[in-house]
């Protein structure tokens, strides 16, 4: 049952999660860490899919991909070339 009082904290939730930097969020969207990278978004995507990939969290159930921010910095700081 959605009250209220259910849909304003959901709405606060939604306010807060926006206002949180990218440089700031633990895990990162697709397309976030191709903005914070400057990585392109198709590039990304092969990347990730690789099998020894350690910076993916797969969403059990869903199709969405999320990128640890900190490992990803590691990778980046530690590749010679894409």
């Amino acid at each position: 049952m959605n009250t209220k009082k259910d849909k304003n904290e959901l709405s606060n939730l939604m306010s807060l999660k926006n206002q949180v930097r990218i440089s700031e969020k633990i895990f990162l969207t697709v397309p976030e860490a191709s903005a914070l990278s400057g990585i392109a978004y198709n590039q990304l995507y092969t990347i990730i899919n690789k099998p020894d990939c350690d910076f993916v969290v797969k969403m059990k159930g869903q199709k969405k991909n999320f990128i640890h921010r900190e490992k990803f910095e590691r990778y980046l700081a530690d590749v010679s070339e894409l």
